[in-house]
């Protein structure tokens, strides 16, 4: 998860437990455009002690887990074998129909 998407789900839990920004800004000291920022992704940082706030403030728990590696290529390869590709080379496709030319006056 990165800040924009952190920003985000803060922004959905505000909103479902009916909280708006000027309260959660009381209770959180931020300021109004800070948090604002923050939910609509324009903001780069924001400390970990400020998420921590938000996150209590709103009944969350920040967890960190290890993120897990992304496949090789191979990897694909072996899951994917003896399955049809979506377009697999020399498939044949329905010709496409050439749009009308617009009448010359």
């Amino acid at each position: 998860m990165d800040i924009i998407e952190l920003g985000v789900t803060l922004k959905a839990a505000r909103l479902a437990k009916g909280i708006s920004q000027v309260d959660l800004c009381q209770s959180t000291l931020l300021s109004r455009s800070t948090l604002s920022a923050f939910e609509n992704g324009r903001i780069a940082e924001l400390g970990i002690g400020k998420i921590l706030q938000l996150c209590s403030v709103l009944g969350l728990r920040l967890t960190i887990e290890h993120e897990l590696p992304r496949p090789t290529l191979m990897q694909l390869v072996k899951e994917r074998a003896g399955k049809p590709l979506p377009f697999a080379p020399g498939r044949k496709r329905a010709p496409r129909r050439a749009k009308p030319l617009p009448e010359q006056q």
